[in-house]
């Protein structure tokens, strides 16, 4: 088979799936329950991990170092990590002072809040939800993303079109958050760019993880100690 054309199918795969949970948020089909959370959303990016594994190795047969083409020291990682984290701060204020103001939207995230709070309030839920959800989540979310990013690269060498891949991934990405309006849109698409930008730099894909791990733990802890 055609290089590119094993190229074009693993991406097509992937955007499959994101297109997929694009239009069932954009048509308010997504239900956030603690089952949904703890149990449905596991068992699907085990299934989506597991594809973009099968994919990998047995369509493009590459192996896992393809994710983290180059090697520094974990201390590297981690700075730059937590440098990334610091602009997800950066990106967010941001937001809270111009395009957050700017933008009316009428997403209501109390349903979310309520099932976050009934999932803390029991020690299994959240030692689950704090540990295996958010940790497999954001790699999920990192994999995937440098995945399509990868194989979109393998298709043409350009500059021009590297950087038109990083702004499509962040656009498709920013997608996700259809259901939130458009200021969450915004976010989502600038904290994605930014990543993928990293990623373009050092091409690993330990960093990328480092930094939405934390962010996202600190922010779960931090609405777990102002609520209970």
């Amino acid at each position: 088979m055609n290089s590119k054309l094993k190229y074009s199918i693993a991406v097509i795969i992937v955007i499959a799936f994101y297109a997929y949970a694009i239009i069932e948020k954009a048509l308010g089909l997504v239900s956030y329950t603690v089952n949904t959370i703890l149990i449905n959303n596991f068992l699907l990016i085990c299934l989506v991990l597991g594809l973009i594994y099968f994919l990998n190795k047995y369509l493009l047969q590459n192996t896992l170092l393809v994710f983290v083409q180059r090697k520094e020291n974990f201390i590297i990682y981690l700075i730059i990590g937590l440098l990334l984290v610091s602009i997800i701060y950066v990106i967010n204020s941001l937001g809270v002072v111009t395009y957050r103001n700017w933008i009316h939207s009428d997403y209501d995230n109390s349903v979310v809040e309520n099932t976050l709070k009934e999932i803390l309030s029991n020690k299994i839920y959240a030692f689950f939800l704090l540990g295996p959800i958010v940790w497999l989540s954001e790699v999920f979310g990192v994999i995937s993303r440098v995945f399509l990013l990868n194989n979109l690269w393998e298709l043409q060498k350009s500059k021009l079109w590297c950087w038109i891949s990083i702004i499509f991934i962040a656009l498709l990405f920013s997608l996700l958050q259809i259901d939130k309006g458009f200021p969450d849109m915004i976010n989502s698409f600038l904290i994605v760019l930014a990543s993928n930008i990293f990623y373009l730099k050092f091409r690993n894909v330990v960093p990328l993880i480092i930094a939405p791990i934390l962010y996202t733990t600190i922010d779960l802890i931090a609405f777990w100690v102002y609520n209970f």
